[in-house]
């Protein structure tokens, strides 16, 4: 997934097209990954989640190139956004989202995020 660097550089481009159209590259990546990791969410059945839920994330790097602070933010804001884009949370607010709790480790063969729920009495 783009860490957080990736994705303020994305948002800092915008270029033309021939027809003289503005093109956001944040919003086609944006759209790239909430479509991407709605497939996911589909093919795990993922249950809508209703009121406020902690979420935990491991996040599988194939090396350590990156900082952890970039590449952390970098999925939730994805990941967040395109729950709320499939209908699995209604917001990413503080109603919504109690808390969140972050592993890394490398995993060159299989990288990537792993994200679970749990439903929290806590609001």
């Amino acid at each position: 997934m783009p860490g957080m660097n990736e994705i303020i550089d994305a948002k800092g481009t915008v270029r033309k097209t021939r027809g003289g159209k503005r093109f956001d590259m944040y919003q086609k990546l944006k759209k790239d990954w909430s479509e991407r990791i709605a497939i996911y969410v589909r093919q795990a059945h993922f249950p809508r989640l209703v009121g406020p839920h902690e979420f935990f994330f491991e996040h599988r790097e194939p090396h350590k190139k990156r900082d952890p602070d970039g590449f952390t933010s970098g999925a939730h804001k994805l990941i967040f956004d395109a729950l709320q884009d499939c209908g699995i949370i209604e917001n990413d607010g503080w109603k919504q989202v109690v808390s969140f709790q972050d592993m890394w480790t490398v995993d060159a063969e299989r990288p990537g995020v792993l994200m679970t729920a749990r439903a929290s009495g806590d609001v």
